[in-house]
């Protein structure tokens, strides 16, 4: 089945309340938009039969704003076929007040974009293609015009947008799932699969749920940020430019997460996790696992737990180490300008050297916790900063107030 629609669309002037010229009304919606009441009218429907071969998924190319969910599996069943598995699509467009579009409004918009709707295959698969134009006369910002998709719960999607477009992807498995975009946001949830790849030209990248993959990337430019309720899977990789990444649990066999001035925050983190920023601070809730965390200019502040090897590193910055009431036998290692060990720590101090402008010191943390034969090491390195030690028990590292 093939849709291809050429439309052209008029300038729509009409404002509750009087007129307004369409270059006051776009100003009014930029500045006021959280005051105002808005109404998305669906533009235009339709239906194609779902990809079935292979890995089937949708891919789909455009300037405005993509929303992918699972379709409700009692919608497949049609005319008694329980196997005809449709997409549904839809084109939207959000406006000012709670009136309905005039028809010819309506009509008028349809004819000023193109877009396209088809069914392809490969040699392994087959999936749904969908590519959309630029208005060509008349130019609503792209965040108020959207694409809906309602597809089967196994479907990957291969998403690329463009300007502020926004993405909004949930409710799928299986995938791949590869994310392409400039500055809008995107925005997943309930995802699963095998690959996921979410990039983007200064957008920020948010997800309210798990993410569990085998393999994922996640990677944002400028002032774009990261926000992961919880990440699970084999290997995570998730890097900003000047913005923070904000991850609530990592259960990842191998995380990298990295920044080039943004502050990194994570909660409870398990597997072997690398952490690096060069003009950013660090903070860990929890370590179970090997750690290493690097900044040039930053903090960190970490909680351990029961860590394997851990190595943190500052060269201009402070590092906050809280051993929790759990923590186990670690050999430790510290060198900064000052070392500064609160009394309730049980740590035994084999070695102490001080030189012109710094302090290093060897010994065990939780001596007499010595039960087995594996050896973990804490080294802490703060070159220009402090290195503190404390204890801390579990209600207070829960940070309730």
């Amino acid at each position: 089945m093939l849709h291809n629609l050429v439309r052209k669309f008029k300038p729509f002037r009409t404002l509750k309340g009087g007129r307004l010229s369409q270059d006051v009304l776009i100003e009014a919606i930029r500045l006021n938009r959280s005051q105002i009441r808005l109404k998305s009218h669906d533009m235009a429907t339709w239906r194609i039969s779902a990809a079935r071969r292979g890995a089937p998924g949708i891919s789909v190319k455009s300037p405005y704003s993509v929303k992918i969910e699972a379709i409700n599996p009692m919608e497949y069943v049609e005319h008694g076929d329980p196997k005809a598995e449709m997409v549904k699509g839809y084109l939207y467009l959000q406006t000012v007040g709670e009136e309905d579009l005039p028809l010819q409004v309506k009509t008028a918009f349809q004819e000023d974009i193109e877009y396209c709707v088809q069914s392809e295959s490969s040699s392994s698969r087959d999936y749904l293609k969908v590519t959309c134009s630029d208005q060509r006369e008349f130019q609503y910002p792209s965040k108020d015009v959207s694409l809906h998709f309602q597809v089967p719960a196994n479907y990957g999607a291969d998403i690329k947008v463009r300007h502020d477009a926004n993405v909004d992807i949930r409710n799928l498995e299986g995938g791949p799932f590869d994310i392409i975009m400039d500055q809008g946001t995107c925005r997943v949830k309930n995802l699963r699969g095998s690959h996921l790849r979410v990039k983007t030209n200064g957008g920020s990248i948010e997800c309210e749920s798990q993410l569990l993959f085998e393999l994922g990337n996640l990677d944002t430019k400028k002032k774009g940020k990261i926000s992961v309720k919880k990440l699970q899977g084999k290997e995570f990789c998730l890097e900003t430019e000047n913005g923070a990444i904000d991850v609530g649990a990592s259960y990842v066999l191998k995380a990298q997460l990295s920044s080039e001035s943004g502050h990194i925050n994570l909660g409870d983190i398990h597997g072997e996790s690398e952490v690096s920023v060069k003009s950013g601070d660090i903070s860990i809730g929890s370590t179970s696992g090997i750690l290493k965390a690097v900044t040039n200019t930053g903090n960190i502040d970490i909680s351990l737990s029961r860590h394997n090897n851990v190595i943190l590193e500052t060269k201009e910055g402070d590092i906050h180490i809280k051993s929790l009431e759990e923590s186990l036998y670690s050999e430790l290692q510290v060198k900064s300008k000052h070392i500064d060990i609160n009394s309730n720590v049980n740590v035994a101090i084999d070695k102490e050297e001080k030189g012109d402008n710094f302090i290093v010191m060897s010994g065990k943390l939780n001596p007499e916790d010595k039960t087995d034969e594996e050896t973990r090491a804490i080294k802490a390195e703060a070159k220009l900063g402090i290195v503190k030690i404390e204890k801390k028990d579990w209600f207070s590292s829960l940070k309730f107030s």
